[in-house]
């Protein structure tokens, strides 16, 4: 382990194991440990964070857009950008890419239809390593640093609108790879849907890529720049201080097309009013891991560019869901937050739970939100819509649930909570009842999820009746049809 500030949590190292809106905070400050290292990360994040203030909410463009797949359509008809980011060309509409919401049959529905309900599939070739950068005649390079983007405490969420698992990660000093992955169900192939690092190689980042100074802005530099001593922060120096990061000498400096990576946890969610992965806040951000931002880089899915919103009010160790109003609700030890696409707004809604690899998920028809705690083993829920309410507790999980951030997914069709911890069991659960059961699937083994936690990367298909999920770029996607 790295001698460096602990205060959470202290983590193993993972080298061995198997958008969107951008959200900042003006005024938050705390506690930060020593810079980075030369390996993988070994601790948790830190302990407390800093914050920049927003940057503009305009989304700005791609400068090396990815090259269209079969399902995308030049989009002539949309507007350009309001304010392209500085360091960016002008949108070229004959060549933007766009990919319309649909879910059009594919071959996992040829796949899934002769198989009985309750029975895993492991889906044949689809190893995501196969789209990580420097995948060349079979070789992926340093696929360490692609593997991380999943098992370096990263996660997930779930694009409805096309039924595609997003996979956002890295962080600390284990990956600096920063794009957004998709698994589409429905072709039953991986995709990258943003751009690679600027000036980086599959392999290698430049000396003032790996700079921390600028980790508490949210974003890498688009290039190599002095800095001025007095732009530190002064408790610790390795950091800039976050209220300068829109000011004149900072802000031309951030490539706002290149989020700086991080480890994800619960922090991610898909936004229907914004058609975009958002994150809500990173932290232990490549390279020292020893710092945070309250920026939430929210990606567009249709037009491939990412663009900021609100700030969270503090980031952290965070797990997030979305109600049946596409608000997106945000807990940790801080306070629980919601966030209204609407109005591009966090309003605090109470207290928080200080539990660093618990899993959320939201029953929709009552808006009530779930936490499964794997650690002492409780799970407990809140009414969003009743102000006054408090988190209570519920049946406790079975003695299965015990891993780190195991998956837990609403399945709408059953109006049940799904739980999974590897292996073929999968752990259920009824809140008009307040029963656990246990469902033992047949078919496929879908194997051990990866040893740091799930974070999202378990979901429901609501279109298809399946649970999906991914545990390491080295390994297929498994899906289970549904009863």
């Amino acid at each position: 382990m790295k001698g460096r500030a602990r205060v959470l949590v202290v983590k193993k190292s993972v080298r061995n194991i198997s958008l969107i809106c951008v959200v900042v905070c003006a005024g938050c400050s705390g506690v930060v440990g020593a810079s980075g290292d030369a390996g993988p990360s070994a601790d948790a994040a830190p302990s407390v964070i800093d914050a920049a203030p927003q940057l503009d909410a305009a989304p700005s463009v791609i400068d090396a857009a990815p090259t269209p797949g079969p399902d995308a359509a030049p989009d002539r008809d949309a507007a350009p950008p309001d304010a392209p980011a500085r360091d960016a060309a002008p949108l070229d509409l004959d060549a933007a890419i766009v990919d319309p919401p649909a879910r059009p049959a594919g071959p996992i529905d040829a796949l899934l239809a002769p198989l009985p309900a309750s029975t895993w599939v492991v889906l044949p070739d689809t190893l995501m390593q196969r789209v990580c950068p420097g995948y060349v005649d079979g070789q992926p390079g340093n696929h360490y640093l692609c593997d991380a983007v999943m098992t370096a405490w990263s996660g997930g969420a779930f694009d409805e609108a096309r039924d595609r698992l997003l996979v956002y990660g890295g962080g600390h000093a284990d990956s600096f790879y920063n794009q957004v992955f998709a698994f589409d169900l429905g072709t039953m192939r991986w995709m990258v849907l943003s751009a690679p690092t600027r000036d980086a190689t599959p392999e290698t980042t430049q000396p003032w890529l790996n700079e921390p100074f600028y980790e508490p802005c949210g974003y890498y530099p688009n290039g190599d720049y002095p800095i001025d001593e007095a732009w530190r922060r002064p408790e610790y120096r390795d950091f800039i201080q976050p209220a300068l990061c829109t000011g004149p000498d900072i802000l031309p400096r951030l490539d706002r097309q290149q989020p700086r990576s991080t480890h994800t946890y619960g922090n991610l969610a898909y936004v229907p009013g914004f058609d975009a992965l958002c994150t809500t806040g990173s932290i232990g951000m490549w390279r020292s891991g020893q710092s945070a931002t309250a920026v939430t880089a929210c990606f567009d899915l249709s037009r491939r560019v990412w663009h900021q919103a609100a700030n969270v009010t503090r980031p952290g160790y965070g797990m997030s869901a979305v109600d049946s109003q596409g608000h997106v609700w945000l807990l940790h030890d801080a306070g629980l937050h919601e966030f209204s696409p609407e109005t591009n707004t966090w309003t605090a809604r109470g207290d928080g739970l200080g539990t660093l690899y618990a899993s959320v998920a939201i029953e929709p028809g009552s808006d009530t939100l779930y936490v499964l705690t794997p650690g002492t083993s409780t799970l407990v829920a809140r009414d969003l819509r009743n102000a006054a309410s408090t988190f209570q507790p519920r049946a406790a999980p079975p003695a299965g649930l015990t891993r780190q951030n195991p998956g837990f997914a609403w399945v709408p069709h059953l109006s049940r909570f799904y739980a999974w911890a590897g292996g073929r069991t999968l752990y259920v659960y009824d809140p008009a009842r307040d029963t656990w059961t246990t469902e033992s699937g047949g078919g496929d083994d879908p194997g051990d999820p990866a040893n740091n936690g799930t974070y999202g990367r378990f979901r429901a298909s609501a279109n298809r009746r399946v649970l999906v999920v991914a545990s390491s770029t080295e390994r297929s996607v498994a899906v289970y049809k549904l009863p």
